[in-house]
């Protein structure tokens, strides 16, 4: 399923994500996204179930977003570091399949992060 919106606010307190459109409010847990994408001025948030879009700047959800366990792999991308299932050769696999590239400049960064969640949950 995908739900689209034109305009848009988000708010994120305690680990959920609330977006604000014209007609409806929509909840979503921070822990339910797996991974968010931006594309022409607009961002899609993807968890198992559902698409999410809406116009507004992958910047300004990274910088709410990264408290929670999010990382900025790429320009357009923004994943979730508890859905990482491996990462090599400067692509992220996640346990849904998907993988996303990263970029160079970014990788030691994200490995680095990547490794000490890893460390802290053994």
């Amino acid at each position: 399923m995908s739900i689209y919106f034109s305009r848009a606010t988000i708010e994120t307190a305690d680990g959920i994500l609330k977006i604000s459109g014209t007609d409806t409010d929509i909840i979503i847990k921070a822990a339910d996204i797996l991974y968010i994408e931006s594309f022409n001025k607009t961002i899609v948030i993807h968890t198992a179930e559902t698409l999410y879009m809406i116009k507004a700047k992958i910047s300004e959800l990274y910088e709410t977003l990264q408290q929670y366990g999010f990382v900025q792999i790429h320009k357009s991308y923004i994943v979730n570091l508890h859905h990482i299932k491996s990462m090599k050769n400067y692509i992220v696999t996640l346990y849904n399949g998907k993988q996303l590239h990263t970029s160079q400049r970014r990788w030691k960064h994200i490995k680095a992060i990547y490794n000490e969640k890893n460390t802290v949950c053994r």
